[in-house]
């Protein structure tokens, strides 16, 4: 994603979203910080709920799907351990 990014290539890959337990498309991925190993960052919109009620809580764990045969993430999925 970065790669594609910088390149100033077109990015053709699918939007990587994340859901949440009230939300099927809480958020959109972006390439992170390189500072950070490049992780995905999740976009919220801003005053989002759903954003709220995650950070509200402590325990909070995100599942991360990746398509190796494609190298590319598929889908991630917020929620709070118990």
């Amino acid at each position: 994603m970065r790669r594609s990014e910088e390149s100033g290539m077109r990015i053709s890959h699918p939007t990587v979203w994340a859901s949440a337990p009230k939300a099927y498309q809480a958020a959109y991925a972006t390439p992170g910080d390189a500072l950070f190993g490049g992780l995905l960052q999740f976009k919220f919109q801003p005053g989002d709920q759903v954003y709220t009620e995650l950070v509200s809580k402590p325990g909070l764990t995100a599942s991360v799907w990746i398509d190796k045969s494609q190298n590319r993430f598929i889908n991630a999925n917020f929620k709070h351990r118990r």
